[in-house]
């Protein structure tokens, strides 16, 4: 087989580089939609179980590595 053309590398690259960026668009767009859903929600008062609440961590005693 010959040498592909530098042109047809350039052309390749440029419609991959070109799918990429819409693919990453199309994701982030789809990911931040709840975003927009939840405008009139109420605002959570308190941290779910999951977070973790800096107010509790802050009032325990600090131990560095000490039993």
């Amino acid at each position: 087989m010959g040498e592909v053309p530098v042109a047809l590398q350039i052309g390749v690259c440029a419609l991959i580089s070109i799918a990429a960026v819409l693919a990453l668009v199309v994701v982030w767009r789809d990911d931040h939609k709840w975003v927009e859903r939840d405008k009139d929600a109420a605002p959570v008062a308190e941290p779910g179980p999951y977070l973790l609440d800096l107010r509790e961590l802050a009032h325990r005693p600090a131990h560095h590595g000490r039993s």
